[in-house]
């Protein structure tokens, strides 16, 4: 029997492995979602008559609405939707030092304006237009892409300080998933918030891996000395996908 998946954003990191790591299953088809059909040689590489690659801004709730009526006439069901679409600003800043200058706070503000709307808000949108076609399947499977800089404890335990903007929307994004998951079990859907780790989702080279990651591995070894480190894409996504396949 084909098992049917959304991957909402899709054109590189782990949305592009995710897509990837499910096609090498011959019975997997993958709605895969991009915000630009103009730049997806990555997954016309994949070469699978099962990808079904659809255009969607997550930003917009027209493009939304577009990319479901395209979904909607070839399919009637998606048995696990991964919503890994997401906005990353990547600021280090911590929280003290955003108001150094008025132009740096508003350029906080800005960043978080935007971060909230695509991280958040527009996972709402997102997210009730793929549910009745998860309410149509076998599996019913709703998952959101988590981060640990959206977890109170690790960043108290490692010290990260920075990325303040990303990581308000990511617990914005956790407590989402909740309320799905409150809402949606009476009906058997499972709702998950998922983290995949530490990764290289942007083909750094070591040395980039070691600038931008090295103190937050230094940190986490403090209280958890069997941390592997950075992950691979493809890695990730394996280990990924073992938790939504449970």
């Amino acid at each position: 029997m084909l098992k049917t998946y959304l991957i909402a954003g899709a054109n590189r990191g782990i949305g592009l492995d995710l897509v990837k790591e499910i096609l090498q299953t011959e019975t997997n088809q993958v709605f895969a979602t991009v915000r630009n059909v103009d730049n997806v040689a990555d997954l016309k590489a994949i070469g699978s008559d099962k990808l079904h690659i659809v255009q969607c801004d997550i930003s917009s709730e027209d493009s939304i609405d577009e990319c479901f009526e395209q979904i909607n006439k070839l399919t009637n069901s998606i048995d696990v939707a991964i919503l890994s679409a997401a906005l990353m600003e990547g600021d280090f800043k911590g929280p003290m030092e955003l108001t150094e200058s008025r132009e740096s706070w508003n350029e906080f503000k800005t960043n978080s304006i935007q971060a909230f709307g695509v991280n958040a808000l527009s996972q709402i949108y997102l997210a009730n237009k793929v549910i009745p076609l998860i309410e149509a399947s076998n599996e019913k499977k709703l998952i959101f892409v988590s981060t640990g800089l959206a977890s109170l404890d690790y960043t108290r335990r490692a010290k990260v300080a920075g990325n303040v903007s990303y990581s308000l929307s990511k617990v914005a994004l956790s407590l989402l998933a909740a309320k799905y998951g409150a809402q949606l079990k009476p009906k058997g859907v499972t709702v998950l918030a998922i983290c995949p780790g530490m990764v290289n989702s942007r083909n750094l080279t070591q040395e980039q891996v070691d600038m931008i990651f090295g103190p937050a591995i230094e940190s986490t070894r403090k209280f958890n000395p069997d941390f592997v480190g950075v992950l691979t894409c493809e890695d990730a996504c394996k280990k990924f996908l073992k938790a939504v396949e449970f």
